[in-house]
């Protein structure tokens, strides 16, 4: 026997959930992840460095989500056969359409490279459906109401003013998800407790890190839209061949920071922006 020594590198992206970390195993499997028959060895927590024992027999190696998402969002790393104890690190990585799945640092293996791709391409196609759901549950209602009555959404003590034309659909990584058929509102709940000092950290300080963490603070900077501070960006999905828009706004409550993304294609931005603020005017927090 041996030890996998996983070191999960601390990250906003995903931070309150914890991983499950499973390894290939054809005789006392208890699940299957992409089809393969797995047990489970542990759970990870975010920053968290944990030894697993394991076989010497060479064994892929599995971080999921949960459950629900296990087919889409998920990683592996293909352990050689061996005696030697075997490190590995990695972070959940930030890609709404993948569950903001964890990935391993400096992976070349082919096989690894394409089980992204086709995790990424699967939760496409669940965000598009939960979209297409929401709509079709909101397309009643808006034969008597075509703009649609104003509809409270909560998410712990956070609150939202939206429509009835939106619904709550599950998408891993996110706190919550609220979207009709042109925009999808992502929610994340950074708790103080994720990281020292965090609590004493201003919106803008705040939103300098969020930027660094995603990789996104060569692309955007932190600005202010009557009061709220926020940023934004876009990304390309090159499965659907489409640009995203994202709105991402920031507060910070009681015990929490808070980023509150709305999304929209890019080419619709003009169209749909003055709602997207209107909504984000909304936000309030019960403390």
């Amino acid at each position: 026997m041996r030890n996998v020594i996983i070191k999960r590198n601390k990250s906003f992206v995903g931070c309150l959930a914890k991983l499950k970390v499973y390894i290939e195993d054809y005789t006392y499997g208890e699940t299957k992840i992409g089809g393969v028959p797995c047990r489970k060895l542990g759970t990870l927590k975010n920053g968290e460095e944990k030894a697993f024992l394991i076989p010497d027999n060479a064994a892929k190696i599995y971080v999921i989500a949960d459950s629900l998402s296990k087919n889409f969002c998920n990683e592996f790393y293909n352990l050689p056969e061996g005696q030697y104890d075997i490190y590995l690190s990695g972070q959940c990585r930030y890609n709404p359409a993948s569950g903001n799945a964890f990935r391993f640092d400096g992976i070349t293996d082919e096989s690894v490279l394409k089980n992204r791709k086709k995790g990424t391409k699967i939760g496409i196609v669940v965000l598009i459906i939960a979209v297409i759901v929401g709509f079709i549950i909101g397309f009643i209602p808006s034969f008597v109401n075509n703009d649609g009555d104003a509809k409270q959404f909560r998410c712990e003590e956070m609150q939202i003013t939206l429509t009835d034309e939106f619904m709550k659909v599950p998408v891993a990584d996110f706190d919550a998800c609220f979207a009709n058929e042109d925009i999808v509102v992502l929610v994340i709940r950074d708790d103080f407790s994720v990281m020292d000092g965090l609590e004493n950290y201003t919106l803008q300080e705040y939103g300098e890190l969020s930027l660094e963490v995603n990789e996104l603070a060569d692309v955007s900077e932190v600005k202010q839209n009557n009061g709220i501070m926020y940023y934004d960006y876009e990304a390309e999905n090159t499965e659907e061949n489409n640009t995203y828009y994202y709105y991402a706004t920031i507060f910070k409550s009681e015990d929490a920071f808070w980023t509150i993304q709305f999304a929209v294609l890019t080419e619709e931005v003009e169209q749909y922006m003055p709602q997207i603020i209107e909504y984000s005017e909304t936000i309030t927090f019960n403390e």
